[in-house]
C-alpha cells in the first residue's frame, strides 16, 4: 500500500511537470523524463523555469517582427508580401508610441512568487507523506 501511495504522487508529479512544460513552451518529453528521475524535484523546477513562449513573443514584438498568417514564418512588422510563401499579407495597423502598458512585475518577485509556490506544494506533499507513513501503526 505504501508503494502504491508513493507511485500515485510521482506519477501526480510527472503528469503536472509535463503540464507545466507545455504551458511555458519547454520540451515535454525532455521534462517528463527528468520527472521520471526526480519526481517532486521536477515540478518545481518546471514551476520556476522562465516561460519561453512569453520571451518568444516580447522578443519578437520589440524586434519588429510578426509571424505570417499563412505560413507562419517571422516577416518584418511592414511586409505587404510575406518573403517566404509569396503571399499577400494583410497590414498591420501602426503601434501607437505613446500608448501606456501596464509594466510587467519585477523578474526576481516573479521569481520569488514561483519558488514559494514550489516550496508550498513540495510542503503539502511532505505533510501526505509524513502522515500517511507516520500514522501507520504496525
Amino acid at each position: 500500500m505504501v508503494v502504491l501511495s508513493f507511485l500515485v504522487i510521482w506519477i501526480v508529479c510527472i503528469v503536472a511537470c509535463a503540464i507545466l512544460a507545455d504551458n511555458k513552451g519547454r520540451s515535454v518529453g525532455g521534462w517528463v523524463v527528468l520527472a521520471i528521475v526526480l519526481g517532486p524535484i521536477t515540478l518545481l523546477l518546471a514551476a520556476v523555469v522562465p516561460n519561453l513562449k512569453q520571451e518568444q513573443l516580447t522578443s519578437a514584438d520589440e524586434t519588429g517582427s510578426r509571424p505570417c498568417p499563412f505560413c507562419a514564418e517571422r516577416i518584418k512588422r511592414q511586409a505587404v508580401v510575406c518573403s517566404y510563401c509569396g503571399r499577400d499579407v494583410p497590414r498591420m495597423a501602426p503601434v501607437p508610441e505613446a500608448v501606456e502598458t501596464q509594466s510587467a512585475p519585477p523578474k526576481w518577485l516573479v521569481y520569488f512568487a514561483r519558488a514559494v509556490a514550489g516550496a508550498l506544494v513540495l510542503a503539502f506533499l511532505a505533510v501526505v507523506l509524513i502522515l500517511h507513513f507516520g500514522g501507520a501503526t504496525h
